[in-house]
């Protein structure tokens, strides 16, 4: 079990859980892009755009390897994603 310091199979697990959580995420919002497309081009296009750089947010957060690092990726994806 995980506690103020988590083993190795413990820190794996988080790692897989991220992993996990991050392609979740991306199709998630793939779909919804792909879903825009469909309402015509203007629309589609503006879509796609703030998917690519959502995109972008999300794998910077899944790719932090820090608690430092990881807080300013989730900072920088919370403020992507409500632009």
């Amino acid at each position: 079990m995980a506690g103020h310091s988590p083993n190795a199979r413990d820190r794996r697990e988080f790692a897989l859980m991220a992993r996990e959580k991050a392609e979740a995420g991306a199709k998630s919002a793939q779909g919804m892009a792909v879903h825009m497309l469909t309402m015509g081009q203007p629309w589609g296009a503006r879509a796609y755009r703030d998917w690519l750089r959502n995109y972008a947010a999300l794998l910077s957060f899944a790719n932090s390897r820090t608690a430092s690092r990881m807080r300013q990726a989730a900072a920088h994806l919370c403020h992507s994603t409500l632009r």
